[in-house]
């Protein structure tokens, strides 16, 4: 593909991350089963990285899931899984089931398990006789689900996919409620006898014959709970003190056994007090909460679901004029399918026949349906709404935009904020340190205040169950994954946590002009043709040595010229000079078109059009030169619109304190007109794209400067990379998009002030959830411990210290779900209305329905506090007092410490930019205005 130097590209797509990985390392994606809190994450992470050619491992407590990069060379799949299991987890890769035809020959069956076995990505091949099922595991970072099953239907075998990552998910998912209601259940069941017959002890003396047998009865059901209960806690407890460390499973295993234990002590030596009760209603109330927060953890990954949700199984492909139901898996480029009214749009193409509106909401948020026509492109997973489409198909696999975007979110969802660095270094050392608080409390209340060995034995016993490092290590994740999965639902992809950290400190914005701030679909507005040439010649030359290139300013000229019924030549000898423009010859002639800069370095004199493109530019118009052989033959006024909210978001991003720049390869003057309209102060002129990269180092430079570059070229993506947050607009190129921190889908501006609110929203909510996890624990474990004994004059018994740590990681997940409120797609809307006053404003103007004396009334300005009407300027000095000064025919106003033209407004009141001028002086000093 060539590109010219203009200023940027804007290539319509959406596909498949560029693989940053050398050829010999592999990602490796990991379901992970058994963790229990956060220190069960950090001791698997620590683990595997111990391992050599480990080179990154991200492991998510609330997805249960692990991402691994390792080199192939140093260290394999098996030893991986094997050190997993080693620390006590169960770490499996994705699983794929395909049913067959019963009558498919052995032979066949044979000879597929040694092919698939033979495909990278592949590990293991499985095939269930009396079920006639195929079970494929597979590494879903190295091959995709829908390339393994093309891989399956090219060796002839009639297959139909059963299970697939979707729905292995969420077989885990239930598997695992439903694995922590039968704990619970079995629990309570048992508690129920032990509490009952404790509170007719406790009331009455009716058991008073029958203690002993009373307590063989309540050491039986107990001993019954340690066993089917307990052995959840024990097995994770003794793995995790088997590697050295510690867990959430540690503490509750030594406060239910120790009461346990004592118990069996006094029940058979007929010494002391039996707590029975007390250790089984930790387990229940333990269990119920991580019941409760197995179904809250699923609703924070309803997005993710909810996407790959949307993915079609099936569609109607025309094969020889016959319409066919095939496998979603089984269609390939270029297949024509027939979506009618109502149905999903199966995977991504381009229209070829029929109009329709097409309801795009699942994949960008926006609920306006797009009106599609042949040309137009559609994704796979929106809904065609009312008319027949013929689309072919475009990309499939991994390629489409519904697959890649699940990619990107699920990705997000795996990466750590650095907000989660603090979090893991405090749960590395609670469990011991909560142990160690514990024992101090026992010595204190038995050795320090003569306290009975029951009593402080129950409030050690307190102490480590009431703590919870569950509610540290689930903080930051839950409220990431709900961040990420809203940001996706609303068209803007986040890719990680730190991305959704960092956004929200972001100062300086800056904006690439052509595709970003204008809809990259510039035309030819003017057409000036020199030295006898006519504009035909003009347009005839310029779209012929255009044809070399994909620019947006190239197309524009190729539109006019063929819109003009020219017929355009053959180039020979065509050269790209990035950031100038574009030569080569048409017969014996040498053409070159480009930029102003270009007409300069090959020595073409403008002399002659000078006026005109100085008028031109001063328009906001891009203008470029077309030359024959040394010799100015016309010049191209190109304009491009710009988008349609590009002030109202200018003008909120300002409201915000944040600055905005521009960078164009545009000339100064152009540049200047085009920032100018839109409100935007500061910008860069005739900016080559290998100069950008600099222009963020430039502002990164400043003082406490946190910079976002938005962008969609190929020439925007080391700015992307480079910039403390890159932002690409969704309809840019793949490359832009892989090096930004945030795409979004649309590429509507708006879509920025929903990304920043969402940004300080969850970091908000980050903030919040770990201060209540820390808070919880610094007030939780003194109160068990006694601390406010004093005060209070009761101590906390075990068994509601076991409520109070099942309720606190509940209560964290749950406070991260209230994200969900955050309606981001009302932020947009308030922008369109936003954007929509300034119109109307500008219209009344226009047709003189609104004077400006009007707008002087209407227009408000803030004082710090008080909002003040201005109408005279005074001298301080003397008294004096003077009309504003009128420009444009009304009275001029105060504005950001200037008199400012009543058609110069802040954008957002629909300003037009015109005249500016300093305050009059009267005394020798400055006049105010009142």
């Amino acid at each position: 593909m060539v590109q010219n130097g203009y200023d940027s590209t804007n290539i319509t797509s959406l596909s498949n991350p560029v693989n940053h990985l050398d050829k010999d390392d592999i990602e490796l994606n990991l379901n992970i089963s058994g963790m229990t809190c956060a220190n069960c994450a950090l001791k698997i992470n620590t683990r595997l990285k111990s391992l050599p050619g480990i080179q990154r491992v991200d492991v998510v407590l609330p997805t249960e899931s692990a991402k691994v990069s390792f080199n192939k060379n140093q260290v394999n799949l098996d030893e991986i899984l094997k050190s997993v299991k080693d620390i006590g987890y169960k770490a499996t890769l994705s699983r794929l089931e395909i049913s067959t035809d019963p009558t498919t020959q052995n032979s066949m069956i044979t000879q597929a398990i040694l092919s698939l076995k033979m495909i990278q990505g592949i590990y293991s091949v499985t095939f269930i006789d009396e079920k006639k099922l195929f079970k494929i595991n597979f590494n879903s970072g190295e091959i995709s689900e829908n390339k393994v099953m093309k891989e399956f239907y090219k060796l002839g075998i009639e297959g139909k996919k059963t299970q697939g990552i979707l729905e292995q998910e969420r077989e885990n998912y239930q598997d695992d409620i439903r694995h922590k209601k039968r704990l619970f259940l079995v629990s309570a069941i048992i508690l129920l006898p032990i509490f009952t017959i404790g509170q007719i002890n406790l009331f009455t003396d009716i058991f008073m014959d029958y203690m002993q047998p009373i307590r063989y009865v309540l050491f039986s059901l107990t001993t019954i709970s340690q066993i089917v209960v307990g052995s959840f806690f024990y097995r994770g407890a003794y793995s995790s003190l088997k590697n050295k460390s510690t867990n959430m499973d540690v503490l509750i295993a030594l406060g239910s056994g120790t009461a346990y234990l004592y118990s069996v002590y006094s029940t058979f030596t007929g010494y002391g007090d039996i707590f029975f009760g007390e250790s089984v209603m930790i387990f229940t109330f333990i269990a119920l909460g991580k019941w409760l927060e197995s179904i809250a953890k699923g609703r924070t990954s309803t997005a993710l679901t909810k996407l790959m949700e949307l993915k079609a199984t099936s569609a109607r492909v025309l094969r020889d004029g016959i319409e066919v139901d095939v496998d979603i898996d089984e269609i390939d480029l270029n297949d024509i399918l027939v979506v009618k009214p109502g149905e999903k749009i199966p995977i991504d193409g381009i229209v070829e026949e029929g109009i329709s509106r097409v309801d795009e909401s699942m994949i960008t948020g926006e609920s306006i349906s797009v009106k599609k026509r042949p040309e137009d492109i559609v994704i796979g997973g929106t809904v065609n709404q009312n008319g027949l489409l013929k689309i072919k198909v475009d990309k499939i696999g991994n390629d489409t935009v519904l697959s890649r975007i699940i990619h990107m979110v699920r990705g997000a969802q795996t990466e750590k904020p650095p907000m989660q660095l603090l979090a893991d270094k405090i749960s590395n050392i609670f469990v011991p340190t909560v142990i160690a608080i514990g024992l101090i409390t026992f010595s204190y209340w038995f050795w320090g205040q003569s306290y009975t060995f029951e009593d402080s034995l129950l409030r050690f016993v307190s102490v480590i169950v009431i703590s919870c490092p569950c509610a540290l290590g689930l903080a930051i994740p839950t409220a990431v994954m709900v961040g990420t999965g809203l940001g996706a639902k609303s068209g803007i992809l986040i890719k990680g946590g730190e991305s959704l950290e960092t956004v929200h400190k972001v100062n300086h914005i800056v904006f690439d002009k052509t595709g970003t701030l204008t809809m990259g679909k510039p035309h030819v507005v003017k057409n000036l043709p020199f030295n006898q040439a006519t504009m035909k010649d003009v347009l005839y030359f310029a779209g012929s040595i255009e044809q070399g290139s994909e620019h947006p300013l190239g197309k524009a000229i190729i539109e006019k010229a063929l819109d003009k019924e020219i017929k355009l030549s053959s180039v020979e000898d065509f050269q790209n000079i990035p950031g100038f423009g574009i030569m080569g010859k048409i017969g014996s002639d040498k053409i070159i078109v480009g930029n102003l800069k270009f007409a300069e370095k090959e020595d073409i004199s403008l002399q002659m059009a000078k006026n005109e493109i100085d008028q031109l530019q001063s328009q906001g118009n891009t203008v470029v030169f077309v030359a024959k052989n040394g010799a100015i033959i016309g010049i191209l006024a190109i304009m491009d619109t710009l988008k349609p909210n590009s002030k109202a978001v200018i003008a909120e991003l300002h409201q915000q304190n944040i600055r905005t720049y521009m960078l164009t390869g545009d000339h100064e003057k152009t540049a200047k007109a085009i920032a100018q309209s839109i409100g935007i102060k500061e910008y860069f002129a005739e900016v080559l794209p290998s100069q950008k990269l600099a222009k963020i180092e430039e502002i990164q430079s400043r003082p406490n400067a946190v910079v976002a570059m938005v962008g969609d070229g190929i020439n925007d993506a080391p700015a992307l990379t480079k910039a403390d947050v890159g932002i690409a607009i969704g309809s840019g190129t793949d490359i832009a998009m892989e090096s930004a921190d945030i795409v979004l889908i649309k590429g509507e501006l708006q879509n920025i002030i929903a990304a920043i609110t969402l940004s300080k929203k969850t970091y908000n909510k980050m903030k919040q959830n770990l201060f209540w996890a820390g808070i919880y624990n610094l007030i939780g474990i003194p109160f068990a411990a006694g601390v406010f004994f004093g005060i209070l004059g009761f101590f906390v018994p075990p068994g509601i210290a076991s409520l109070f740590m099942a309720l606190s990681s509940v209560s964290v997940v749950t406070s991260a779900l209230l994200l969900k409120r955050l309606d981001l797609n009302k932020i947009k809307e308030n922008i369109n209305s936003q954007n929509e006053k300034s119109k109307v404003i500008n219209d009344e103007i226009s047709h003189g329905t609104r004077s400006g004396n009007e707008i002087n009334s209407e227009m408000i300005l803030k004082d710090g506090e008080k909002n003040i009407m201005v109408s005279k300027l005074v001298c301080e000095k003397c008294g004096h007092e003077e009309s504003l000064p009128k420009h444009c025919g009304r009275d001029m106003i105060p504005h950001e410490g200037k008199l400012v033209c009543w058609m110069n407004l802040d954008p957002k009141f629909g300003g037009m930019n015109c005249g500016t001028v300093e305050y009059p002086q009267h005394c020798d000093v400055q006049m105010i205005a009142k």
